[in-house]
This record gives structure tokens, C-alpha cells and sequence, in this order.
């Protein structure tokens, strides 16, 4: 069975690859506190010092063209396209699911609240993917 493809990597994974940049410092200065009184942290390693990054696609910019080229592939291929709580309105992701159905795919959308792709979806699912996915995979 294929692994998923992550177009959005979750924070936490994103923050444990964060990289140096030169882009604005996106987290705030890190202070130490000694014997009472704060004080900036200067102990980090000369070349850490500059700004961290973390390793997320941020609005305007563009996905990793390898994710994006396997997921349009894996969309073009898959019998089952499971499309789980999103807006379906942020390009080229969202498209991925159209690819699918161009295919004859099966697509479900699972999500709490209507997108542009439940009408389309040939199943839509209504409700919190926590509840939902564990029933769908007991029932299966």
C-alpha cells in the first residue's frame, strides 16, 4: 500500500525540521531567567543564532514540487480518494480530488462542514474526522 502524501505537514513535525533562513525572525527571542532577572539567551551556538524557519508551506508560496507532481499522480491512479477535513478551496490542492473523480475514482469527503467538493464528491461524509474515520475503518 502507497503512504500517504503530505501536502501540509503538521506543526509539530514541522517545528522538530525547522531550518535556518534569512527570512524574518519568525519566533520570538528566547530569554533565560538568573536569579530572579530576565536576561537574553546568548548561549546558543554562534551559527544557531540566526533565524529559524519552520518547515511549512505558508499562503503565496509553493508546495514541494515532488509532493505535488506524487500527489497528482496518486490522484490520477487511486481507486479510493479520501479527502478528510479540509476547505477544498486552496489551489492546486484542491484540485487533487477533481483529478480523481476525472479518473473514476470513488471520492469521499469527510469533513464537518460543506466544501465546493461535496456536491461533487460521490460520497460526503458529515462530521468530525475523529468520529468518523474510527467507524468507517470498524466497519470495514
Amino acid at each position: 500500500m502507497p503512504s500517504p502524501i503530505d501536502l501540509s505537514p503538521a506543526l509539530i513535525t514541522a517545528l522538530r525540521t525547522a531550518r535556518h533562513t534569512t527570512a524574518p525572525d519568525v519566533f520570538p527571542k528566547t530569554y533565560l531567567w538568573k536569579n530572579g532577572k530576565k536576561q537574553k539567551n546568548n548561549r546558543r551556538p554562534a551559527p544557531l543564532r540566526r533565524p529559524l524557519r519552520p518547515d511549512v508551506v505558508w499562503f503565496g508560496e509553493t508546495l514541494p514540487a515532488a509532493a505535488l507532481d506524487a500527489a497528482l499522480q496518486a490522484s490520477r491512479a487511486c481507486d479510493l480518494f479520501l479527502c478528510i477535513g479540509t476547505s477544498a478551496l486552496v489551489q492546486p490542492a484542491a484540485s487533487l480530488p477533481y483529478e480523481a473523480l476525472r479518473r473514476g475514482s470513488i471520492v469521499v469527503g469527510i469533513n464537518p462542514n460543506p466544501t465546493p467538493l461535496s456536491t461533487a464528491a460521490t460520497h460526503t461524509l458529515s462530521g468530525p474526522a475523529g468520529q468518523l474515520l474510527p467507524a468507517l475503518l470498524q466497519a470495514a
